[in-house]
C-alpha cells in the first residue's frame, strides 16, 4: 500500500484509540505523518510498527484547548512544505451527566478541542498549501452517529460534533477554489477504549449483538480504511460528505446499551 507515497498529514488525537491507527494507517500507506496528541504516550505512536513505517511516524504533544499551543501548532501547519492532509481525530468529552453536569469550563474545553481546533487547523493547512503553490490536499474531520441519535449524558459532545458536521460542509465550500477537499467520517458502534469505559469495561456484544443491522462492533481499522480512502486521490470528486461508519446503527431499531445511561448516576441502567 503505497497510495500516500509523498504526502504529509497531520493527525490530532493521535495517542489512542482510533486516531493512533489512522496515524499508523496512514503512515503505512506511504505519508509521512505527525501524529499529536495532549496525551505523552503519543511520543510512542511508532511502537509496534514495521521499521519502514516506523521510520514516517512521529508524535509530539499539543494541547488543542490551550490557545497558544494550538496557536503554535497551527504555525506549524502551515510552515511550509505544507500537510497534504489533515485528520481532526482528537475529542473532549464532557462528564458524565451531559448538560445537566457540564460547567463553563467543560463547554469550553469540549468546544475548543472539537470545533475551534478543527476550523483553526483546517484553515492553517489550506493556507500553508496554498503558499507553496499546491493546489491539492484533502482534510477529513470526525462527526459522530451521536448527532442522530444522541443517547443520555454527553449534551455537550452532541453539540459539537453537530458544529464539526456544519464546519464540514462550510469548509468545503471555501476550501474547493483552492483545490482542497473536506469530508468527514462519522464512527457509531465501534470498539475503542473510550468506548470499553462508557460500557463500564463490557465490548460491545458482551451482553448480545451490539445495535448495528450487521450484528457487530465495528474495529478502529475499518475507520481507518475509510479516513485513507478520504484523504486519497480515490476520492478525488468527493467533497462536503459525512460518510457513516457505523454497520448501519443509523438504520437500526434495536436498543442501545449506552441509550440506557442514568445521567443522574452515571451508570447504564
Amino acid at each position: 500500500m503505497n497510495e500516500l507515497s509523498g504526502r504529509r498529514a497531520l493527525v490530532t488525537g493521535a495517542a489512542t484509540g482510533i486516531g493512533r491507527v489512522v496515524a499508523q494507517d496512514l503512515a503505512r500507506r506511504g505519508a509521512e505523518v505527525l501524529g499529536v496528541d495532549r496525551d505523552e504516550t503519543v511520543a510512542e505512536i511508532a511502537e509496534g510498527c514495521e521499521d519502514s513505517v516506523a521510520a514516517r511516524l512521529e508524535g509530539a504533544v499539543f494541547d488543542l484547548a490551550d490557545t497558544a499551543q494550538l496557536e503554535a501548532l497551527a504555525d506549524l501547519a502551515a510552515a511550509e512544505p505544507g500537510f497534504d492532509v489533515l485528520v481532526n481525530c482528537a475529542a473532549a468529552y464532557p462528564p458524565q451527566g451531559g448538560f445537566l453536569e457540564a460547567s463553563i469550563a467543560d463547554w469550553t474545553r469540549v468546544l475548543a478541542v472539537n470545533v475551534v481546533a478543527t476550523g483553526v487547523l483546517s484553515t492553517a493547512v489550506a493556507r500553508g498549501l496554498h503558499a507553496v503553490g499546491k493546489a491539492s490536499g484533502s482534510i477529513v474531520n470526525f462527526c459522530s452517529l451521536q448527532e442522530a441519535m444522541p443517547v443520555p449524558g454527553y449534551g455537550p459532545y452532541v453539540a459539537s460534533k453537530g458544529g464539526v458536521r456544519a464546519a464540514t460542509k462550510a469548509l468545503a465550500v471555501e476550501l474547493a477554489p483552492w483545490g482542497l477537499r473536506v469530508n468527514a467520517v462519522a464512527p457509531g458502534v465501534v470498539n475503542t477504549p473510550s468506548t470499553l469505559a462508557t460500557l463500564d469495561g463490557r465490548s460491545w456484544g458482551d451482553d448480545g449483538a451490539p445495535p448495528t443491522l450487521l450484528g457487530r462492533a465495528g474495529t478502529s481499522d475499518e475507520v481507518a480504511d475509510a479516513v485513507a480512502f478520504l484523504a486519497s486521490d480515490a476520492s478525488s470528486f468527493i467533497t462536503g460528505t459525512i460518510v457513516p461508519v457505523d454497520g448501519g446503527r443509523h438504520l437500526s431499531r434495536r436498543p442501545d446499551p449506552v441509550g440506557t445511561r442514568d445521567v443522574t448516576t452515571g451508570r447504564n441502567r
